[in-house]
């Protein structure tokens, strides 16, 4: 094989290998408190469903999406390294895209030096604390 056809073949390869990586998602990270603020009461109802948007966990409500942060009993259900749904601590699992209600608590402040993960530069900048699954 001349040095041309082989540096050809390489430089395919190449675009080929830097392809495959372009695809990949970093999953959303389930925010959870490590500690929770001292003022925080439970003060509403929360109705909508989880899902995943850009790299991001929300809560659809009728007002738009929000971004969620959770109780530190609440862990995310990954499959292939993305969140497909939360489990409560209690042996309830929430599947994404399922429309549930939770106690919670809303704030318009940026909750971030309470949570173990930083929120994605893509989550919506409302936030609702979901504090406990509402369970029939």
């Amino acid at each position: 094989m001349d040095m041309s056809k082989c540096l050809i073949a390489l430089a395919a390869f190449g675009l080929l290998a830097s392809c495959s990586t372009l695809d990949t998602k970093t999953p959303a990270p389930l925010l959870v408190l490590s500690a929770p603020p001292s003022d925080v009461v439970t003060l509403a109802l929360a109705d909508g469903k989880l899902a995943e948007r850009d790299g991001c966990l929300t809560f659809k409500t009728r007002g738009g999406p929000v971004t969620p942060y959770f109780s530190s009993n609440f862990q995310p259900v990954l499959d292939g390294g993305r969140v497909v749904a939360i489990e409560d601590g209690r042996g309830h699992r929430i599947a994404l895209k399922t429309r549930v209600r939770f106690y919670s608590s809303n704030t318009s402040d940026n909750p971030q030096e309470y949570l173990t993960a930083p929120i994605p530069a893509t989550c919506p900048k409302r936030y609702v604390h979901l504090q406990q699954l509402i369970t029939k």
